[in-house]
């Protein structure tokens, strides 16, 4: 190939959460290949399948009633309208089940939640590490631990500026290098 496609990555700049973070910085690899990309697609859609499991099989009647106001209330997000059709869908398969049978179904999902934020920790640090600083899955889990302990706003923050990042980079207008000479 003669046209060398270089990594691009952005800064997270975690003073934009809170000036009292300084200089601090997350390189963030904003033009991964797409086969990274739909592993990120993967991992999400299996812990949002899993949440719903959970949900579904943890309900109490208050919760229930909540997800049934959630599913047709138009000042809900699309997404959140979904979720809790998927729970009470899921709820009306498992609400038969004996207690028993439930709390190993229930164990096994959040097996399952774990594993995955392995592999989420492990994409991270992998978008992460191709800049300066060498991230591994362990770096991003203590990240995670430390922010949720603390300051959970930080870890959204993080997570989401990160993909907002590869977001704008992907939509950007490539107006920094000229166009065509005529």
């Amino acid at each position: 190939m003669k046209v060398n496609i270089p990594k691009v990555t952005r800064p997270i700049r975690l003073s934009d959460y809170a000036p009292e973070f300084g200089e601090q910085v997350i390189e963030m690899w904003v033009n991964p290949p797409r086969k990274l990309r739909l592993a990120f697609a993967d991992i999400t859609d299996r812990a949002r399948a899993e949440r719903v499991q959970i949900a579904a099989l943890a309900a109490d009647e208050d919760a229930l009633d909540q997800y049934t106001k959630d599913r047709s209330d138009p000042d809900k997000k699309k997404h959140q309208r979904d979720f809790a059709a998927n729970v009470l869908a899921a709820h009306a398969e498992a609400k038969d089940l004996p207690d028993d049978e439930k709390a190993e179904r229930l164990t096994a999902h959040f097996k399952h939640t774990a594993e995955i934020g392995e592999e989420l920790n492990a994409w991270y640090a992998e978008m992460w590490s191709q800049g300066e600083d060498e991230w591994t899955a362990e770096d991003v889990k203590e990240l995670a631990e430390a922010a949720l302990d603390t300051d959970p706003g930080l870890w959204d923050f993080v997570q989401e500026s990160s993909l907002d990042a590869m977001q704008e980079y992907r939509r950007r207008k490539k107006a920094d290098s000229p166009g065509p000479q005529t």
